[in-house]
């Protein structure tokens, strides 16, 4: 279930943020519980914590004593936020430089990527 190239927490957390960026979780949603997740998902629950502790310290999650863990205010807008930001500076800056590398204009860039969209919509 689990990759071999980055953390188990760091999947787990990338796992709970589609959950929230996806709308399935809402906001004021309360989330599975440390025991149901780490059941569900086949690992330690102190592994569950850390990650549930590091989205409570981003703003992500709020703790409710007794009843567990909800989806913050405009958690899902934050975080499409911070992905759209990675994304720009991490995925289209690689993306950019092989294009120039492969001899792509800017224009023919575009025009491929503009028919990949319009196929995508389909």
């Amino acid at each position: 279930m689990f990759a071999h190239d980055k953390p188990i927490y760091q999947q787990i957390r990338d796992m709970i943020v589609t959950e929230i960026i996806s709308g399935r979780w809402k906001e004021g949603d309360h989330i599975p519980s440390v025991r149901v997740l780490s059941t569900d998902l086949g690992v330690n629950p102190n592994t569950v914590l850390h990650t549930l502790r590091d989205l409570q310290k981003e703003g992500v999650l709020e703790m409710e004593r007794g009843v567990g863990n909800r989806v913050a205010t405009r958690a899902a807008e934050r975080l499409a936020d911070e992905l759209k930001r990675d994304f720009q500076e991490r995925e289209m800056r690689n993306f950019i430089k092989r294009a120039r590398l492969l001899g792509f204009t800017q224009k023919a860039l575009y025009t491929a990527m503009e028919r990949i969209w319009n196929d995508e919509k389909k």
